[in-house]
């Protein structure tokens, strides 16, 4: 079984637990991931715009574990607190948006983080 170097920023014993070391399936879920949360997250400032909370809590809930997949727990965890905001009374919008938007912001941070790891974990399969 062969280690990898995994880019800062992503938790490497999450992923190292979760794979076990079937790089060729952690790199197809990473390319998933890539694939598909930015269409996912269009749908989530669609909803946003629109202030339909139900879609947008349906929307985070669906995603929240794609986050703990890559090595991003952290972002789960941000989705979880925003969630419960959605949920909680009185239902504070401002509040929500704001959190809404850090989110937004930290995803965007870290897509490249992710694509770094895709590419990392692409090449080790090729080498085996």
């Amino acid at each position: 079984m062969k280690d990898i170097d995994l880019p800062v920023g992503l938790n490497k014993k999450e992923i190292l637990k979760l794979y076990q070391g079937d790089w060729n399936h952690a790199s197809i879920i990473f390319e998933t991931f890539l694939k598909e949360i930015p269409t996912e997250l269009n749908q989530l400032q669609f909803n946003i715009d629109k202030s339909d909370w139900i879609k947008v809590k349906n929307i985070l809930h669906k995603i929240k574990p794609s986050f703990a997949m890559v090595g991003l727990g952290i972002i789960e965890s941000q989705i979880q607190d925003i969630e419960e905001l959605i949920k909680s009374t009185p239902f504070d919008e401002l509040m929500i948006k704001s959190e809404l938007a850090k989110l937004f912001s930290t995803i965007k941070s870290s897509q490249k983080i992710v694509e770094k790891a895709q590419i990392d974990l692409s090449h080790l399969v090729n080498s085996i």
